[in-house]
């Protein structure tokens, strides 16, 4: 349950029109009204919404529920939020926008809200000039900068969202100065760069199921065999084997090696063959 902080304010603005403006009439064109203290205070902060004006827009009364919508002729519903007329009396009601993201909220007196459901069920809609809110009641929050990322299924997702590079994209941070207006001094942010290096793997990647790509099997160990011992060689860090000739056991060696442009390695011996 919402802890009531300062009752005696909301005693002393229970018979006044706040959260409304003075000039709100609070009334329907079809006669019905809403009564003082049904709504206590407010708090509309709408993404997207850079100036006032904001007041109750709609109504919308059900068997169970009870739906409200606050916005502008343009955007009658910027904000809206429902209570549950069977369950217990709300102190709060939480505002959204359409895609989910918090706009809102408004404190209201349960027990007289729910009185709203004598009006009958339908869809009530207001003018400005019969509901409008106060100027301090609403919190202008221009929609600067990415505050969401539509998805490829048409939703709207406006929580945490991991930036992560693939197929040869490398993402860094790094720390840059936005300048200020008119020259004046900058304020240090937190950039992400972008750099696009491309994917080494690009043919195995697109080609891997048409068999256009052969992956490559590399050499990961040698063994070699000698008449008195047998020992195996694992590939360096670098993944290559050196094959040289040595001269340990006789300085004037005839063995050769001879790297092929193929990728291949010739050893043979050098010098001629004597026949008798």
């Amino acid at each position: 349950m919402a802890r009531t902080v300062f009752p005696e304010w909301r005693r002393q603005n229970e018979t006044t029109r706040y959260p409304f403006a003075a000039t709100a009439t609070l009334a329907h064109g079809s006669g019905r009204s809403i009564p003082p203290g049904v709504f206590l205070d407010a708090a509309l902060y709408p993404v997207g919404h850079a100036a006032g004006g904001l007041h109750l827009a709609r109504v919308a009364v059900s068997f169970r529920t009870l739906g409200l919508s606050v916005g502008t002729p343009a955007a009658p519903d910027a904000a809206v939020g429902s209570v549950d007329l069977d369950g217990p009396p709300a102190d709060q009601v939480a505002l959204a926008d359409r895609h989910g993201r918090p706009a809102g909220v408004l404190v209201v007196d349960g027990r007289r809200l729910a009185g709203l459901r004598s009006w009958g069920v339908g869809v009530y809609d207001f003018e400005p000039e019969q509901t409008e809110f106060c100027a301090s009641c609403v919190f202008p929050t221009p929609e600067a900068g990415v505050r969401g990322v539509r998805l490829d299924d048409g939703s709207f997702f406006a929580g945490d969202v991991w930036l992560v590079g693939g197929d040869g994209v490398v993402l860094r941070v790094e720390d840059g100065v936005v300048p200020g207006p008119r020259g004046c001094g900058g304020r240090p942010v937190r950039l992400v760069r972008v750099d696009v290096v491309g994917d080494p793997l690009f043919r195995r990647r697109l080609c891997q199921d048409s068999g256009v790509f052969r992956t490559p099997r590399f050499v990961r160990r040698v063994r070699v065999v000698g008449p008195n011992a047998e020992f195996v060689v694992p590939a360096p860090p670098d993944g290559r084997f050196h094959v040289t000739v040595a001269d340990d056991l006789a300085a004037d060696t005839v063995l050769r090696v001879t790297p092929r442009g193929d990728g291949r390695l010739e050893i043979g011996a050098a010098g001629a063959v004597v026949g008798r």
